[in-house]
């Protein structure tokens, strides 16, 4: 019998027995399930046992324009080319870029008591590319229990934390965005020590903001890259931090040519000043460093940032951002590198209003300009109009638009390009 049938008859009950008025008192009881037991809110379906939590989001994007990612700007070997400056590489004038993708994700989350904390079993499908006919394939299914120790097994993503290193200014910095927005060593042919995929992991709560995790993770791979992961971590109100590290299980066994990587990080928040650390680094002697500050003052924020790598490169960058009006804020920025004589810069002012309820109006202006090696420049402009009404829902268009005004000698030709992005998503849970 599911428990919120019991406490209506016991309800019933008491009605019969003191009046009315007193049921009603108690009429409140009626909605309490075991999914209310357990503290879970949202989209769910319960039995007598388990609470089952649906949640996902469905999205569609098109993209159109001129806009040719064939590189042409900058060298392949140089930072930069974390960037498709995407301008019209052929100069032909012709549309090169139209795009459509619906995609879809659905997360089913069961949870029940036991003794040793909430029992879970997760599921999680994803559609990238529903126009081609994909299915719903799953990305993530694996169990768990435990509160303050967590006992997780399955096909799930990596515990290895890469966090707590984004800059802070608001351009970013160019090698920064070319490992995903923080630090990270190049392997050259991708990620050689499996992350994720089949796992073994438990994270334990240590008390006063630490937490330790372990796990073996990516098992049973072909490339025998499976991995074992450790990762300590802190978090407290202002302050996050953690260092993981990764090496290769067969290494370990074998106790020779042990391949290993490493990244830590922090980001601290003390009143009106905000600093983030970070490093990676590997067995191979590569290694990137990261620090970004930023201060808080009435009507502006300033902010710094600066990186270095092991192979001669060296990138810093800069911003201001002012309230100029209620609702309207003002960025100005630049980023600059030097990767062994090869120097780039850029420079940009860009704005973000709020031009009417749920509705926010953005946009920028910039020069790109390469100093040595390549020796090009271009100018760009791009402008969004977003849209949040609520319910989960958003939508956005974008254009933006790149003329180039020097480019390599071994372009032949080139022109303006452009591009057209809108995306229309709901989520729900």
């Amino acid at each position: 019998m599911k428990l919120k049938n019991l406490l209506l008859g016991s309800v019933t009950a008491a009605g019969l027995m003191t009046g009315a008025a007193y049921a009603a008192d108690l009429g409140v009881l009626t909605s309490v399930d075991v999914c209310d037991q357990l503290g879970i809110s949202g989209l769910t379906i319960s039995s007598d046992t388990n609470c089952l939590k649906i949640s996902g989001e469905v999205s569609y994007a098109f993209t159109y324009g001129d806009w040719d990612t064939a590189w042409g700007f900058g060298d392949y070997d140089t930072p930069q080319g974390g960037f498709a400056w995407g301008y019209d590489y052929a100069g032909d004038g012709n549309p090169g870029v139209s795009s459509s993708a619906a995609t879809a994700k659905l997360n089913f989350e069961a949870t029940a008591d036991s003794t040793f904390g909430p029992a879970k079993a997760v599921i999680k499908l994803i559609n990238e590319d529903i126009a081609d006919g994909h299915e719903l394939e799953v990305d993530e299914a694996y169990v768990s229990i435990g509160e303050g120790t967590v006992i997780m097994a399955g096909h799930k993503g990596s515990i290895y934390n890469t966090g707590d290193d984004a800059p802070l200014n608001w351009l970013g910095l160019f090698n920064s965005e070319k490992v995903d927005a923080g630090v990270g060593v190049d392997h050259g042919d991708g990620q050689y020590i499996g992350r994720g995929a089949d796992v073994v992991q438990i994270t334990h709560d240590l008390g006063n903001g630490f937490s330790i995790s372990g796990g073996l993770e990516d098992l049973g791979s072909d490339d025998d890259n499976s991995s074992v992961v450790g990762v300590l971590a802190y978090s407290s109100e202002g302050i996050s931090a953690h260092v993981s590290v990764l090496a290769e299980v067969e290494d370990i066994l074998s106790g020779v040519d042990n391949e290993w990587e490493m990244h830590a990080g922090i980001t601290a928040t003390l009143d009106t000043l905000k600093v983030v650390a970070a490093v990676a680094s590997d067995s191979d002697e590569d290694w990137n460093v990261l620090g970004s500050v930023q201060a808080s003052f009435d009507m502006f924020t300033l902010a710094a940032s600066a990186e270095a790598t092991d192979d001669d490169y060296t990138g810093a960058g800069a911003s201001i951002t002012a309230e100029v009006a209620e609702g309207v804020t003002l960025n100005v920025g630049g980023r600059w590198f030097d990767y062994d004589g090869d120097t780039a810069y850029e420079v940009a002012v860009g704005a973000e209003a709020s031009v009417a309820e749920n509705l926010t109006l953005s946009g920028a202006v910039g020069y790109v300009d390469e100093t040595e090696g390549a020796d090009s420049s271009l100018v760009y402009g791009w402008a969004k109009l977003a849209w949040a009404p609520g319910g989960g829902f958003t939508a956005s268009v974008k254009g933006t638009v790149v003329n180039p005004l020097e480019v390599a000698d071994y372009i032949d030709d080139y022109g303006m390009g452009y591009k057209i992005e809108t995306e229309f998503k709901k989520t729900f849970e």
